[in-house]
């Protein structure tokens, strides 16, 4: 179930500590297997963080709609959630970052590279 949360989902938010004070970044996400790559700016305080305590904090939420009644304490919001806790690097090399570039791209975009290709 939380696999196909987080395949399905757009946006996550990674959590971490900066500046003694809790700070949460919305970012792009990508899952293989059981490893979930974030897109973000090395220079970005929240991805710091998050490389330098090696530990991620994500969290994703699908919003499938509204459940509405006759009152609005009745009433309720649809949705599926996951939270992952995890280690964390920064991804290096090269090879991998643009491999995993391109698999972003796709997912983003949902382009098939076959309708390009001549």
């Amino acid at each position: 179930m939380i696999n196909s949360i987080l395949d399905e989902a757009w946006v996550c938010h990674v959590a971490a500590t900066v500046r003694d004070k809790a700070a949460a970044l919305p970012t792009l996400h990508l899952r293989e297997g059981s490893t979930i790559y974030l897109h973000g700016s090395p220079s970005n305080e929240v991805m710091k963080a998050v490389v330098r305590e090696g530990e991620a904090f994500l969290t994703v939420t699908i919003f499938d709609g509204l459940r509405l009644a006759r009152s609005g304490f009745e009433s309720s919001i649809a949705y599926r959630s996951a939270v992952v806790v995890g280690s964390a690097h920064e991804v290096t090399d090269d090879q991998e970052k643009a491999r995993v570039l391109n698999r972003f791209v796709d997912r983003v975009v949902k382009v098939e590279r076959t309708k390009f290709a001549r």
